[in-house]
Parts: structure tokens; C-alpha cells; sequence
């Protein structure tokens, strides 16, 4: 007889009820964990007890008053505590697989294949294919993986436009295929696999594909970024920039993409469903998008890290390396610190300096710091941590309004102990990170050489703005600042406390930059402070006046960069 499934439709609403309320129990078990973790601690203690209460009768030879009733209640504690430890541990490990089953059965609820998704699409690439006069042919694979229903759903529009890309940028026209030596039709690959607790998939063609040195030049001309700093990127790292607002290879906007709306709106729809997507690409062999996607949105494996005493979350997915570096081997380029990541020279960031935390104030004993590498668009930054705490699965909990908005936050999760613990947005740090410039280390180094002191630096100008900015750029470099409003305020804190270095405006009231200099250069205690003018006089006969007043550096306001601040005061101290 043939057995026919019984099916019920139940709305996406009631399934996601029933994952928070996983949640909650996933949240609980974590928390007897950590209890578990007490009990054997204390069961650890009971049996230290003990030994120490046996050690100390041997050496005394004999049995003091009452000896064999402590005895006897050392032991029974110690014999309590290990009953405890045992029952509490087997009721957490039923817990803890019972939890995982029905998370696990949940999920499978969830669950659909890709294939629902992929099956849109051939159509599509067909009807897109007739319309610019191309011959192409869309191959799929791996349409029996499973996804989260919701992210499937969130994943059309990215893939629709990923496909449309390929199209319209990619395949080239069948007679330029041909005199290219390749099939007149084309091939556009949409593949997906499983990786652990993630699924790739891609978005492969055999096109013309994207030519680095095209997008640098793209770059460089629209103001994407500097000629310096293309020197310095990876091509890796150049492609990277495509996801850019208002970024395009293709010289007309056309109906199929373009249209003012261009890859930053799929790396956008990505990076809302905590996933990743990176690019790699052969000029005249064609490209392949990859996007890296969790399972699952509702718990995710992550990386713990404490920062200034707090616990954060990393999305495991986005970590590539741990390391623990020497701090004596960094090395600085255009301002920045760096490490080697396999060969490739990595920006090097503290992480409190991002979350706008106090960091320490000085360099571990030992010289070395654990660093964790993060990757977001084909862009790798390492982040300095005082600390690794080691991974765990997470229940992931969205921020509600307004702190939805913050930047560098996409959630929390509760700790064992009941904490919240925040989870880091990968992306925003590393976009926060390319704003971060300063040698922190190399400053901290000079200070350890000097005695432990760090150098103070007296900031005067009377513009409020530009004492801020200027104090800011200093004490992220590892400086102590004071600040003054015009030249008088700066005599008066140079006689309540000695500075290493003055950074001073030359146009203020009551005593300008320059009476300022020459008074300096007349009083015997501050002969050979040195004086660093950075102003908006840019003539030749202000910078002579700057000299003969006794500067030993001019900076003009309007040519103004940190890194050549930063790059005098360390020649001057």
C-alpha cells in the first residue's frame, strides 16, 4: 500500500516565531554551560581542600581536637561536589543535544533548495541575450543545496543583476568571439556548494572579463582614488572597487545595467544577509562573483575578542587569519602600520580606536599582541585586540530602532552569564579603517626608548574646529595633548607644564604665531622646544617671517596632510 505524506501549510511568520523561541533555549543552554563550567570550578576547589586538610594532619604528626569530624565533612563536600559536577553535566549535555535537534529540525523546516531560485533565471538570460543580439547559455550546478528560505528570497535581486551584468559586460558578440578564437556562444555559470556553515555561490562567465589596469585608470580619473594609493593596491584590492557607488567599466548606461544603480547595490543586498562577495577575474577568459552566504540568519558560529573589558562577536565567516604579532616588526606605509598576511602587506588597526574606545596606553611587556585578520570586498585589514576568547555558535538578535543604525554594530547575543555581548559589522570596520592613519606603535616604541614617558605636544590655534581635528590626529598617534586658543593661553600653560613640541597658528588674537615663536626663542627654558607653524599664510615672504622667527617647521593649511605632520614631529623629537 502506498503511503501517502500528510502536509500542512504553515506561514514564514510562524516559522520564524518558533527559530526566536530556539533562540531563547539556545541562549539557556549557553548559560548552563557556563554554570557547568562554575560547578566543576568549585569541585576543582573542594579537592584542593582536601589535599591541603591531608597534608597539613601528616605534617603535624597526629589528629588535632575534632579532626575526624572536619575530616569527615571535607570529604563529603568533596564527594557532593563531584555528584553535582557529574548530574550537572549529563542534564546540559541532554540539554545541549536536544537544543541542537530541534534547531537542526527547525532549520530543515526552513530549508529550501537553491534550485527554486536558479530555475528563474534561464528564461531570463535568454530573453536578455536576444535583446543585445548575443548568443549565451546558462549552465547550472548545485541547484539540490539548501538555504535559508528568507535569504533565497533576499537573493533574487542581487543574482538577477550579478546575471545582467555578465551579460551586458562580460559575454562579448558572437563575431568577436569568434575572431577572439572562442565559441560564438557564451557560458554563464550560476553554481552553488556547502562550505561548513556557509554556501558559495557564483556567478561565473567566459567573457572578456574585468582588466585591472581599465579599472585603475577608471579609478584615477573619476576620483575613486589616489595614484599613490593604486600603486599600493593588489589587483585583487582594485577590482575590489566595482562595488563603489556610481562605479562602472562600461562607458554607456544601457537598459540592462548601469542605470546609475551598479554593483554597490548588490554588495549592499550581501552585506544585509552577513554575507561576503569577492571577485576574481582573467582579461579575456572571463569572471566569477563569488558570494558567501551563511545558512542560516538566525545563529551563526563566531570569533570572541575582549576590547577595553568588553566581549565583542566577529562573524567567523569573515575572519581569516588569527595571529599574534611581534609589535617590533611592523612597518609603516603612507602613515599607515602594516603587517606581512601572507606575503602582502596588511593594514594594522586597533580595533579601540574604530569602536572609539579608550586603548592601553602603552605596549605589552612582551612586545607581541594578538591580531585578527578580517576580509570585506577584497580588502584585508588587521585589527589589534587585547584579547581572543576563543569561537561559539551565537544566537544572532537584531538591533531595534534607533540602534539599528549605528555604524560598525549588526546585532547581539547573549553570553553565558547572561551579558550581551555586540556583534561587529566586518564591512563598516573595514571602511572605518581605511580613514585610520597614524603610528601609533612607532610612537608607543619611541616613548619605551625615552623612559616610558610619552612626548606632550602643546596644540594652540585660536579656530576651535582646528584644534580638534589637530589634537585628534596627534593623540591617535600616541600623543599627549594640551591645547591652547592664542599665543598668551600658550605661555601660561608652558609655565604650569613643560611640553616635547608646539604645533601654533600664526594669525591669533592678543599674541600671534609668530610674537609666539620669538618669545619662545628669548627665554632660555624653551630655546630649543621646537615650533611647527601650520597656517593659511602660503607666500614666500610668511614662510621667511616663520623662519626668521625661529620655526624649525611651516606647514600651509591649504596643503594640509596628517601624514606630513606626523612624519615632521617624529624628525623634531
Amino acid at each position: 500500500v502506498r503511503q501517502i505524506e500528510e502536509t500542512v501549510r504553515v506561514t514564514t511568520q510562524k516559522l520564524d516565531d518558533l527559530m526566536n523561541q530556539i533562540g531563547e533555549i539556545l541562549a539557556a543552554r549557553f548559560k548552563l554551560e557556563a554554570r557547568l563550567a562554575e560547578i566543576r570550578g568549585i569541585e576543582g576547589r573542594a579537592e584542593e581542600l582536601h589535599r591541603a586538610w591531608v597534608a597539613a594532619r601528616r605534617a603535624q604528626g597526629g589528629a588535632p581536637a575534632g579532626a575526624a569530624e572536619l575530616t569527615e565533612l571535607i570529604e563529603r563536600l568533596l564527594a557532593e561536589s563531584r555528584r553535582l559536577s557529574a548530574r550537572f553535566g549529563d542534564d546540559t549535555l541532554r540539554m545541549s543535544l536536544a537544543s541542537g535537534e530541534l534547531q537542526e529540525s527547525i532549520n530543515r523546516v526552513r530549508m529550501l533548495p537553491v534550485s527554486s531560485l536558479f530555475n528563474l533565471f534561464p528564461r531570463l538570460l535568454r530573453d536578455i541575450a536576444l535583446q543585445e543580439g548575443k548568443e549565451a547559455e546558462l549552465v547550472i550546478a548545485g541547484g539540490d543545496v539548501q538555504l535559508d528560505k528568507k535569504v533565497i528570497e533576499e537573493l533574487k535581486d542581487p543574482l538577477t543583476h550579478l546575471l545582467r551584468n555578465a551579460l551586458d559586460h562580460g559575454i562579448e558578440r558572437p563575431e568577436e568571439r569568434a575572431a577572439a578564437g572562442k565559441p560564438r556562444l557564451g557560458r554563464v555559470r550560476l553554481g552553488a556548494s556547502q562550505r561548513a556553515t556557509s554556501v558559495v555561490i557564483e556567478v561565473e562567465d567566459d567573457g572578456a572579463g574585468i582588466d585591472p589596469a581599465r579599472v585603475r585608470a577608471l579609478a584615477l580619473r573619476r576620483g575613486f582614488a589616489s595614484e599613490e594609493a593604486l600603486r599600493e593596491m593588489t589587483d585583487p584590492q582594485v577590482l575590489g572597487l566595482v562595488f563603489r557607488p556610481g562605479f562602472s567599466t562600461k562607458g554607456m548606461i544601457t537598459d540592462l545595467s548601469g542605470r546609475g544603480v551598479g554593483l554597490d547595490v548588490v554588495l549592499t543586498n550581501i552585506e544585509r544577509l552577513k554575507g561576503s562577495i569577492t571577485i576574481t577575474s582573467e582579461p579575456g577568459r572571463g569572471a566569477v562573483f563569488s558570494i558567501r552566504l551563511p545558512i542560516t540568519l538566525a545563529t551563526a558560529p563566531a570569533l570572541f575578542v575582549r576590547v577595553s573589558g568588553q566581549e565583542f562577536a566577529i562573524p567567523l565567516a569573515a575572519v581569516e587569519t588569527l595571529d599574534e604579532v611581534d609589535l617590533g616588526r611592523v612597518t609603516a606605509v603612507e602613515s599607515r602600520e602594516a603587517i606581512l598576511v601572507g606575503g602582502v602587506p596588511t593594514a594594522l588597526v586597533r580595533l579601540h580606536d574604530i569602536l572609539g574606545l579608550p586603548g592601553q596606553a602603552s605596549l605589552p611587556a612582551d612586545g607581541r599582541a594578538p591580531v585578527v585578520v578580517l576580509g570585506a570586498t577584497d580588502e584585508r585589514v588587521a585589527f589589534l585586540v587585547d584579547e581572543l576568547l576563543g569561537e561559539r555558535e551565537i544566537v544572532v538578535k537584531g538591533l531595534a530602532l534607533p540602534l539599528r543604525r549605528v555604524r560598525c554594530f549588526s546585532g547581539a547575543t547573549v553570553l553565558g552569564d547572561g551579558g550581551v555581548a555586540l556583534i561587529l559589522n566586518v564591512f563598516d570596520l573595514v571602511k572605518a579603517s581605511q580613514k585610520s592613519r597614524g603610528l601609533w606603535l612607532d610612537e608607543r616604541r619611541r616613548a619605551a626608548a625615552a623612559g616610558g614617558r610619552v612626548p606632550r605636544i602643546l596644540v594652540v590655534d585660536d579656530s576651535v574646529t582646528t584644534r580638534l581635528l589637530e589634537q585628534g590626529i596627534l593623540e591617535s598617534s600616541g600623543y599627549e595633548v594640551t591645547v591652547a586658543v592664542d599665543g598668551v593661553d600658550a605661555l601660561a600653560r608652558l609655565a604650569e607644564r613643560p611640553v616635547d613640541l608646539v604645533v601654533s597658528d600664526v594669525e591669533m588674537p592678543r599674541l600671534n604665531g609668530f610674537e609666539l615663536t620669538r618669545r619662545l626663542r628669548a627665554e632660555a627654558a624653551h630655546r630649543e622646544l621646537p615650533v611647527i607653524l601650520v597656517t593659511s599664510l602660503s607666500t614666500d615672504a610668511d614662510r621667511q617671517a616663520g623662519i626668521e622667527a625661529g620655526a624649525d617647521a611651516y606647514i600651509v593649511k591649504g596643503a594640509f596632510d596628517q601624514g606630513n605632520l606626523l612624519a615632521t614631529i617624529r624628525q623634531l623629537l
